[in-house]
């Protein structure tokens, strides 16, 4: 079964606790929870980096079109 990451996410009213929980239930390994945690982390961390990345190429590339209409 497939869990949707909000649900890993405390910002987004998702309970890793709750999971951590129900993994130990079924007899799985809990710190499997924190491993997607932090892969979660670094995700995001990237995804933050490349769209910052992005709007830097953006406003380069406008700044280049307005000096070619010059």
């Amino acid at each position: 079964m497939v869990l949707a990451i909000d649900l890993f996410r405390t910002d987004k009213g998702g309970d890793p606790d709750l999971i951590r929980k129900s993994q130990e239930n079924r007899y799985k390994n809990p710190r499997a929870v924190d491993e997607v945690i932090d892969l979660d982390n670094q995700w995001r961390k990237a995804r933050s980096e490349h769209d910052k990345l992005n709007r830097s190429k953006n406003l380069c590339s406008k700044a280049i079109a307005k000096k070619m209409k010059v």
